[in-house]
This record gives structure tokens, sequence and C-alpha cells, in this order.
């Protein structure tokens, strides 16, 4: 993936603006994308109180994938994708 699309896919999936210098490197406003690990933080925690007896132990690593997907993965090694649409959080 080349840097072009991700920050394509960055402006797409958090509004954050960006432009093109004149010697072609891209440029972002990163104070507009949110931080992973905050984005993680909040995910699992609305994940974990959504599941009655929760198995899986607290937030152990958190990634992003090539897709631009939040990952988590627990303490007991089970990690989930997750992605926000129309307000809502969905993992798989």
């Amino acid at each position: 993936m080349s840097w072009q699309s991700i920050f394509i896919s960055v402006k797409m999936r958090y509004g954050a603006g960006w432009q093109k210098r004149k010697d072609g490197k891209v440029m972002i406003e990163v104070a507009e994308m949110p931080n992973t690990l905050d984005l993680a933080r909040q995910y699992a925690k609305e994940h974990i109180s959504a599941v009655e007896g929760w198995g899986h132990g607290e937030l152990h690593n958190v990634w992003v994938d090539d897709d631009g997907q939040v990952c988590i993965q627990y303490a007991d090694g089970c990690w989930w994708h997750y992605h926000m649409e129309n307000g809502e959080l969905k993992w798989w």
C-alpha cells in the first residue's frame, strides 16, 4: 500500500485534512486523527461490557491492520477487528 493510499484512507475514515506539498510529500493534520490506543480502550470497554461473563481478560496488544481496522488482542490470546459503522461499533 502506498503512502498516498494510506493518507487517503485516513482522510476518508477520520476526516483528517491532508495536502500534497511541492516536493511531492503528503502532509496530514495528525491533530485531527484519534489516537489508536484511546480508540482501542474505548472499543475494548464497549465489547467487554456487551458480553456477559467475559473471559478473555484485559486489553493486551493493539495494532491497525492493512485495511485500517483497529485490532485488539486480549490477555488470553484471542483477538478481534473493530470498526465504527454509522455510529455503531462492530467487531469480528
